[in-house]
């Protein structure tokens, strides 16, 4: 029409606007050539209306994205007449202006053009994958049989589509219009053919007079529905039990059955286990039937029984080593005896060889790695002679780290770690213990690693095997704390890699590492290079430093051994009284070296490296805290005491704090700290002491965080983070200076994301985070350490770690059932002590394995867990065979959300990979050959498909695993977020305990 002679020379505009904001707001004057090319946008709002595009989580989106389009200005209708369920869905208050809900979705070009997408409320979810379904109806329109067409989804799992026809057609015809023209997803499951569509009074299609579908006939329409050979009948009896249809018909596809992803999977299980284990994903999907897949799955078989008459060698399944209890427990005994002989040669001359005793337990590892070290870029069996030799080594590092915390940042730890094998160039400083392979170290000159910085040279591979790698660090890098290095890390010179980052692979220099980010920075960092090498008078103060402390310890021990001499009680009652004496000194003389030795820093003051401020205020005061870091292991977790030290210090707490650790605290400037009534942290909280600039040196800045704020496990917090009322920090977040936060704002990620919800106000009900008095620590100390040198004074070494784990178990199983509150914390510490004194020894040893069985854990063969902290609520731990843990992998059954306790089992299934720094929380279902990447948060709840890669906070699905031929197939390999695999924003409201309806404001 508008191709017309007499149309040629109009003007034609497009409007748009729904009745609620007055008809029109939107509009665009459309050439001839726009509307022909269908292209034409719905144009630009008039000068008083404003638009927002908004996704899911009611956040602003980029130009180009797509969003659902609010409309606001003088035109909004104030609301419906009696409908305040309606008002409530439809508007919406954005920075004091009210706002229209469309339903429409649009996108806005660079120029300011805005393009209609579509209609929201038709967009669906099925399968974890996102339909439009005004796309299957386009599709089904371009057939000339077909005159009108609605598509809906019915019920959870399958899609309709209703025709009416103009013309004699048949579903057949219609099926495999879509097959050739829709994804395999997008293909609807019934379709219901009528003569005409109902419609309402308007003339519109009544949605609502639809006839439902009849799924039981559709499900069976073939007459020909007997299998016709054995094989054809077991895969029909294995879609019987996945989908819970009896007798589905042979010819009807996979997504017309209904049913979820999980019951793909579990078709494609059955198959592998009961028919044929070369079946993958994409095979099955491609032959979606019954009789097709028989077809393809019988050519494959006799495929397969010719390649094994040629060749049967070809294509054997790995090697699957299982592990040596005889090398595990020889390597445990002389782990401990090479810990205690020292002490059992010192109790002789004590304390006069209390230096003694940590320069033999270092210069035992420096023996044992020149025997046992190797070097080797292949890849070796699991519970391999190399792999033992790999985790003697690294245990044998572990257990003398308390030793080695006193030599960070000093010329001795680069010198020791030169003895170990490594390659450290001059001035380097390395403040960081966490090493799995020293000898397979390569570090520059002048490059600075901060504390609790991973590096990761052991990388479990997917089939079984392992492989060390080197890490190469160039000069002048800065590597600051949580940082993790893994999988063959090569940096190049002047690299600055951001708090809580991870490094794999080749890095260029002048490289900026933010989280996930890299980017090329063009300033030269190079000319920071002479603030970082130390004179020979800076030496001599570490050196000078560590001697007088040094001594202070001896002097300690000799004051606690005069005491020894002096009581005439048993020697269990003797030792335990000054043990728990020595700790309350410890801790005292500690607190005195910080305030008047240490001192208080200056916000915004920067220090260089090589600078006294900054030797002083920061090396000296991590050298204190890590030197008495046992000492403060007498207090337990929430000690009503720790508010009352950092006062002392000089810190502003305010009522109610409740800090789980102190020595994070401790070695942040106490001066700087700001914590309002009633803060919560929890484990493994940081506080970043210094704030790395581009020119390698350390800014110390205000911690301000405020009212009711609650930091989650394993958060960072870096200088100069000011955080309002009532936020809650997600596990594994770190928070900057640059995140501006509002009263009852959410944050999670790295850096940390705002979500679109807000932390409920602090709950009525009862606090359950106890507090211990500190008298009554101190005596459950005092009568945990007497039961412990009870157990082996009196039954030897030997006998005494028997009836010391044996007390252990049955401690932990009456645990619940005693209300009595001093025998429960009596408990708990002797409980603690095993874990401090015996566990360490057994870590990454199926030993370790067996003690987590006997705390009532499911957990399969040959499965590697680093440490005992790296589970909790063990009885509700679930691990199948070959599950692999590195250092600092953590699987948390429990949250304190509102300081009230929650618990829920956790699930991981065969051959995953933990890496380090992932994070399971509880109520948790991670499937067969998983792999979290370092810094993965699994959210609560949350259930992760088969053969897949995660990584990120919260976890994100990066890529399907590739497998070589002989292993079982993938999953599929589309990339998407694990958020889009269920309802994110109820998972994430669920986790925080916050009501996903109480929504943020977009910004």
């Amino acid at each position: 029409m508008i191709g017309e002679s007499h149309l040629q020379n109009a003007n034609f505009y497009n409007l748009y606007g729904p009745a609620e904001t007055t008809l029109t707001s939107i509009y665009r004057k459309v050439s001839i050539g726009e509307i022909e090319q269908g292209t034409v946008a719905i144009g630009i709002p008039f000068a008083n209306v404003q638009i927002q595009l908004t996704d899911i989580f009611d956040q602003s989106v980029m130009l180009g994205q797509e969003g659902e389009l609010l409309i606001g200005g003088h035109g909004v209708f104030a609301g419906y007449l009696g409908r305040d369920d309606l008002n409530q869905k439809a508007l919406v208050n954005i920075n004091g202006k009210q706002f229209y809900r469309t339903g429409d979705l649009a996108r806005m070009n660079s120029e300011g053009l805005l393009y209609y997408l579509g209609r929201k409320d038709h967009q669906i979810k099925l399968h974890g994958q996102r339909i439009e379904l005004g796309e299957i109806e386009r599709c089904l329109l371009n057939i000339t049989s077909i005159s009108a067409c609605v598509v809906m989804k019915w019920g959870e799992d399958r899609i309709v589509a209703y025709l009416q026809r103009c013309s004699p057609i048949y579903e057949k015809e219609i099926r495999e219009h879509c097959q050739l023209y829709l994804p395999l997803h997008m293909i609807p499951s019934f379709f219901v053919i009528l003569d005409k569509l109902p419609l309402n009074l308007n003339g519109k299609i009544d949605r609502k007079q639809l006839p439902p579908p009849v799924f039981s006939s559709a499900l069976h329409e073939s007459d020909d529905n007997v299998p016709q050979t054995s094989l054809e009948q077991q895969i029909q009896e294995i879609f019987c039990q996945a989908f819970s249809v009896e007798n589905p018909a042979l010819d009807i596809p996979l997504n017309r059955l209904g049913g979820t992803s999980l019951n793909i999977i579990m078709v494609l299980t059955l198959l592998r286990r009961k028919v044929y284990d070369k079946v993958d994903i994409t095979f099955l999907l491609s032959n979606p039937s019954i009789r097709q897949l028989t077809k393809a799955i019988e050519s494959l078989l006799k495929e397969s029984r010719e390649t094994n008459i040629i060749d049967n060698d070809d294509h054997k399944l790995p090697v699957h080593s299982r592990s040596s209890l005889f090398i595990e427990s020889v390597g445990v005994l002389f782990l401990m005896c090479q810990w205690l002989w020292p002490v059992m040669m010192n109790s002789t001359w004590w304390p006069f060889c209390f230096s003694v005793m940590p320069i033999i337990h270092l210069i035992v590892y420096v023996i044992c790695s020149r025997l046992f070290s190797f070097y080797t870029n292949e890849n070796e069996l699991i519970f391999s002679w190399n792999y033992y030799r790999w985790w003697f080594l690294d245990r044998l590092w572990h257990v003398n780290t308390f030793w080695l915390q006193h030599l960070i940042g000093t010329p001795l730890y680069n010198s020791y770690l030169r003895l170990c094998g490594a390659h450290i160039g001059e001035d380097a400083h390395i403040y960081t213990t966490t090493i799995d392979a020293p000898w397979l170290l390569d570090i520059g000159n002048a490059t600075w690693i901060a504390d609790q910085t991973f590096l990761n040279c052991l990388y479990y591979n997917d089939n079984n095997t392992f492989t060390l790698y080197p890490i190469k660090i160039g000069s002048n890098c800065s590597i600051s704390t949580r940082s993790i290095l893994f999988n063959k890390v090569t940096m190049e010179d002047n690299i600055i890699v951001q708090p809580m980052s991870t490094v794999t692979g080749f890095i260029k220099c002048q490289t900026i590492i933010d989280g996930e980010d890299h980017k090329l920075s063009s300033q030269n960092f190079s000319n920071s290079l002479n603030n970082r090498i130390l004179s020979i008078w800076h030496k001599t103060f570490q050196i000078t430093s560590l001697l007088l402390l040094i001594c202070i310890h001896c002097l300690l021990l000799t004051v606690v051994c005069k005491i020894y001499t002096f009581i005439p009680v048993s020697l269990s009652i003797n030792i335990a009284f000054c043990w728990v004496l020595w700790s309350i000194l410890a801790c005292l003389i500690s607190l005195i070296l910080l305030k008047y030795i240490v001192g208080s820093c200056t916000a915004g003051d920067t220090y260089s490296i090589a600078s006294w401020s900054y030797l002083h205020k920061l090396w000296l005061r991590q050298l204190i805290v890590s030197s008495f870091h046992h000492a403060w292991l007498l207090p337990s977790a929430y000690d009503h005491i720790f508010p009352i030290i950092l006062r002392w210090l000089g810190a502003h707490v305010g009522h109610n704090v409740k800090l789980a650790e102190i020595d994070t605290f401790l070695s942040y400037p106490t001066n700087l700290l700001h914590l309002e009534t009633g803060v919560t942290t929890f484990g493994s909280v940081l506080l970043v002491p210094t704030e790395l600039t581009f020119e390698g040196d350390h800014r110390v800045d205000w911690i301000k965080l405020g009212l009711d704020t609650n930091l989650g496990n394993g958060c960072s917090v870096l200088p100069g983070s000011h955080l309002a009322s009532q936020i809650m920090v997600g596990n594994l977040t770190r928070f900057s200076r640059k995140i501006s936060s509002n009263d009852g704002d959410t944050f999670i990620g790295i850096s940390a994301r705002r979500m679109p919800f807000e932390k409920p106000k602090t709950s009525a009900e009862t606090d359950q985070i106890k507090i211990v008095p500190i008298w009554q620590t101190c005596l459950f100390a005092f009568v945990s350490k007497c039961i412990l040198m009870s157990i082996y004074s009196i039954n030897g070494f030997i006998i005494g770690l028997i009836i010391h784990t044996i007390l252990f178990f049955s401690f932990y199983r009456c645990r619940l059932s005693i209300n009595h509150q001093i025998i429960q914390q009596v408990i708990t510490k002797t409980m603690l002590d095993y874990q401090q004194l015996i566990c360490p020894f057994l870590s990454n040893t199926q030993w370790l394995v067996r003690l987590f069985r006997a705390l009532g854990s499911n957990i399969g063969d040959n499965v590697i867990l680093p440490d005992f902290s790296c589970l909790t609520d063990y009885h509700m731990v679930t691990i199948g065979n070959n599950v692999r843990l590195n250092q600092h992998a953590n699987i948390q059954c429990h949250s304190f959300e509102q300081r009230i306790l929650k618990l829920a089992p956790v699930v991981i299934g065969d051959s995953c990979i933990l890496m380090s720094g992932s994070f399971v929380m509880a109520g948790c279902k991670i499937m067969n050959n998983n792999r979290l990447h370092p810094f993965t948060l699994v959210m609560k709840n949350d259930i992760l498909l088969p053969y897949n890669q995660w990584k990120g906070v919260p976890a994100q699905l990066i890529v399907s695993q590739s497998r070589p031929s002989q292993f079982p197939a993938i999953a599929p390999g589309n990339t998407a977020s694990c958020l889009e695999n269920d309802d994110s924003l109820s998972g994430l409201a669920e986790f925080f305990n916050c009501d996903p309806r109480n929504m943020a404001n977009s910004q």
